[in-house]
């Protein structure tokens, strides 16, 4: 959290009329030297997205901004509700300085011993993850703004942590899944996690 973040002090961040998030005065201020990407008329998604492209790409070189040292090269889509279209899309790391609301699927296994005692399992993040590297996670989790794309990435990611087969499971909200039963050991395969463990 910013100091002086409270949501009045911020500015709501609308794109064509929609509201998408809120900005806090000390970005207001560095964004108020690109007045022109800004200002309504915004243009279309793709020039918007485009446009502000580039400030984020000045504004990558500012230190205050430690937010945008975890730069993904990730397109994120912006959206006013969870089931609306983007109106824009932006870098993933820069989400939190426009206070773009993510949508997150969480999924944590369980399994229970032959002695009745419940086992979760736990995943440590890689050391080279660019959020929270080397702390503890959950086995599978995917971030966006796209519901069918969440679920989606959500069966690639329980794929490649060799967790499930391809079926799937059916403000920053997050749906947590809890998986049953996982008699064999999960292994990461595209080494967003360090070690899995119960």
């Amino acid at each position: 959290m910013f100091a002086g973040s409270g949501r009045a002090n911020c500015l709501r961040f609308e794109v064509n009329g929609i509201k998408v998030g809120w900005i806090a005065p000390h970005v207001t201020a560095l964004l108020a030297r690109y007045g022109d990407v800004f200002q309504p008329p915004l243009g279309g998604a793709l020039s918007l997205s485009e446009a502000v492209a580039d400030v984020l790409s000045n504004l990558r070189r500012d230190p205050s901004l430690r937010c945008l040292k975890g730069w993904r090269d990730e397109r994120f889509n912006v959206i006013g509700k969870f089931s609306d279209p983007p109106v824009m899309w932006m870098e993933r790391a820069a989400t939190s300085l426009f206070g773009v609301k993510c949508y997150g699927v969480h999924i944590n296994g369980y399994t229970v011993s032959e002695t009745g005692d419940l086992c979760m399992w736990l995943a440590r993040r890689s050391p080279t993850k660019p959020t929270y590297p080397g702390r503890l996670d959950n086995m599978v989790s995917t971030n966006g703004s796209q519901p069918a794309a969440q679920m989606n990435t959500l069966a690639i990611q329980c794929v490649e942590k060799h967790i499930t087969g391809r079926t799937g499971t059916g403000e920053e909200e997050l749906c947590v899944i809890f998986l049953l039963n996982l008699s064999a050991f999960p292994l990461n395969k595209d080494n967003e996690r360090q070690t899995i463990s119960t």
